[in-house]
């Protein structure tokens, strides 16, 4: 399976907002809803990789994300790897930033563990959103080569 390409996870991360949004019947994303579906992510994601591991994760993502959203550095993550808001930023204005740190947050797994294991995991952790198959395990092994 070829990796996902950047348009394709920013498209991933809007149906995960946007399915976190409807849930709490919202009208659309904001911080808010952004910061419970990497709430989401990050309780499955340090079964598979700790919470350090998760930590590093997510600040990477946070530090990318921050070039593109400066409002993002008022972010901290706390010691267990959940994100704490500085106080004004769960309103609208703060939707694009919360897909951009979830966009880079799924584009950092799909580097690190691959797109397929990326795609089951979000659905894994959301099942009711519609992700783009991953490939059958016969799929992704390569031809031998004499």
């Amino acid at each position: 399976m070829s990796p996902p390409v950047a348009s394709e996870i920013r498209d991933l991360a809007i149906k995960v907002l946007a399915y976190e949004a409807s849930v709490k019947n919202l009208p659309g994303p904001n911080m808010q809803v952004a910061i419970d579906a990497l709430e989401a992510l990050r309780r499955s994601l340090i079964n598979l990789a700790g919470v350090d591991g998760f930590r590093a994760l997510l600040t990477r993502a946070l530090n990318l994300a921050k070039v593109q959203a400066p409002s993002l550095g008022e972010l901290r993550i706390r010691p267990d790897g959940s994100l704490e808001p500085a106080p004004g930023m769960n309103n609208g204005d703060g939707a694009e930033a919360g897909l951009l740190l979830l966009t880079q947050l799924l584009g950092l797994l799909a580097g690190f563990i691959g797109a397929g294991l990326m795609l089951h995991l979000v659905h894994d952790v959301f099942p009711q959103v519609k992700v783009k198959s991953p490939p059958s395990s016969g799929e992704d092994k390569h031809e031998p080569t004499s």
